[in-house]
């Protein structure tokens, strides 16, 4: 239990059923990536348009970069499934007022990446979509890089994580961030 937010164990049963189902029935990546953002959606309304946002961003950005179309396509697919992981933060942690967060809270919330890798490669999508998710935030927050951090991120990544930090202080939605 995540001190004064409780887990819903139903909705995470829920969550993991939907998931499996996901998985065995869903053939075409852009279906799966559908159904999963659907799944955010009604978990947590804010974070859902806030993915819109960034996919948006990073995509402009990449083609402002004169990247490869099939790379600015993979770009956009990987910013709308770059916090995917939060599915698994309960949404009154997502929900809160204040940026004051317990060391548990806020470890539960960085941990958004390595789960949302986890969903995406489960589904066996694109590798390049877990490495977004999973690498969208090193380098933001507390502690700085590493070289073998930067050195070893996906060229994909900094697109979208330039385009989440600019969709993080323009989204006045996420009143966690004011």
């Amino acid at each position: 239990m995540v001190e004064q937010f409780r887990y819903d164990y139903p909705y995470f049963d829920r969550l993991n059923q939907s998931l499996i189902q996901i998985n065995e029935t869903s053939f075409h990546e852009e279906e799966i990536i559908s159904k999963l953002l659907d799944l955010l959606r009604i978990h947590d309304r804010t974070n859902y348009n806030h993915t819109q946002i960034v996919a948006t961003i990073a995509q402009d950005l990449a083609i402002e970069g004169e990247r490869p179309e099939e790379e600015c396509l993979r770009i956009f697919k990987g910013a709308l499934l770059h916090d995917i992981g939060k599915l698994f933060v309960p949404s009154a942690l997502l929900s809160r007022t204040t940026n004051n967060v317990s060391p548990r809270q806020k470890e539960l919330l960085i941990s958004h990446g390595k789960m949302g890798a986890e969903i995406i490669g489960s589904m066996k999508l694109d590798e390049s979509y877990a490495a977004i998710a999973m690498q969208h935030n090193i380098g933001i927050g507390s502690k700085p890089p590493t070289p073998d951090d930067i050195f070893n991120r996906n060229e994909l990544v900094p697109f979208v994580s330039i385009a989440d930090f600019v969709a993080s202080n323009l989204d006045e939605g996420r009143s966690y961030l004011k």
